[in-house]
């Protein structure tokens, strides 16, 4: 998954060292790819925090009615 990305950009990239012309290579394919898989890193990483919080209040506020009832 990690070089899957990366494949098949080997094709281009022989060719252009093998003709040492990088005609036809945009930069800024790369950059909307670096940005792509920033953001979908990202948006893994936020919804993890997001299930944690989620099952840590789930669990704190279970806790929080036995721990603030002082009429026991």
């Amino acid at each position: 998954m990690v070089f899957g990305g990366v494949v098949p950009y080997i094709p281009q990239y022989r060719d252009i060292q093998r003709t040492q012309n990088a005609e036809g290579f945009s930069t800024y394919v790369c950059l909307v790819l670096l940005v792509a898989n920033i953001l979908r890193i990202l948006f893994c990483l936020i919804y993890l925090l997001v299930v944690l919080v989620l099952l840590i209040s789930l669990t704190l506020g279970d806790m929080g009615i036995y721990m603030a009832d002082f009429d026991r």
